[in-house]
């Protein structure tokens, strides 16, 4: 990681290795998989029972032991993948897969 002026950046021989994608949380189909998965703050608009099927496809597109991370108040506790997943940081909301 690189910081310069109150900015970071990463180093881009890492960036060859780094997929930035946008993509319809609702209709679209999951991705390949992933070590990691960033969502910050959007599952809050999102009612139950649609939150539940975002997490679903986190789930079918992360990696086993890969990671979640999600907004500050968002939780996976009552979604119906949350025992597949471990808490890595409770604060930020960090997560990982420990179950396919």
């Amino acid at each position: 990681l690189l910081v310069l002026n109150r900015s970071s950046f990463f180093h881009p021989s890492l960036m060859k290795n780094v997929s930035f994608r946008r993509h319809d949380l609702v209709l679209g189909e999951p991705f390949n998989k992933f070590d990691l998965i960033l969502c910050r703050n959007v599952m809050i608009y999102f009612n139950q029972s649609l939150q539940n099927e975002v997490l679903k496809k986190f789930h079918e597109s992360l990696f086993k032991y890969g990671y979640l991370a999600i907004g500050s108040k968002e939780s996976l506790i009552w979604c119906d993948y949350a025992n597949r997943f471990i808490v890595v940081n409770t604060e930020e909301k960090i997560y990982k897969k420990i179950k396919d």
